[in-house]
């Protein structure tokens, strides 16, 4: 199946639909080879800049559907009041790395560097597996179907 754009359904039925399961850095390429849950063959070309979020659907070229799931990853979680946090998520920012941010928690790719600042700052990361989905970008394009 070869994928050249992609929609957003929200419809029951999409349930029902074969899965891909990507993490971040597979989601935000605008090309890329996966295999579905019935052992399909996915070739995924989309506009530079498009990242793909948990539940959207992949609309191949021969009207084939597939769902994209956020598969689990490592990741460090921080949590706090926002006090504690809104220093960490300035820092992380300044270094432009993906961040889901949460009212008590902020979530980042694991990175030792990143969490001994983080313990320099006050804070003691924890390690976890877990779907991550970061805020967008400040400067991200939006991209509309064709």
């Amino acid at each position: 199946m070869v994928v050249s754009c992609y929609q957003v359904e929200s419809s029951s039925s999409a349930k029902e639909l074969p899965e891909v399961w990507l993490d971040f850095d597979q989601r935000k390429k605008s090309r890329f080879k996966a295999f579905d849950s019935e052992g399909q063959a996915l070739e995924v070309y989309l506009p530079h800049g498009t990242v793909l979020r948990g539940g959207m659907i992949l609309v191949g070229d021969d009207g084939r559907r597939v769902r994209v799931n956020a598969k689990p990853q490592s990741l460090s979680e921080v949590r706090g009041d926002a006090a504690a946090l809104l220093p960490i998520a300035y820092h992380l920012g300044n270094r432009h790395l993906p961040l889901e941010i949460e009212t008590t928690s902020l979530r980042y790719e694991s990175d030792h560097v990143i969490d001994d600042m983080v313990r320099h700052l006050g804070l003691v990361p924890t390690q976890i597996e877990a779907p991550f989905e970061p805020i967008d970008g400040a400067y991200k394009h939006h991209h509309h179907e064709p």
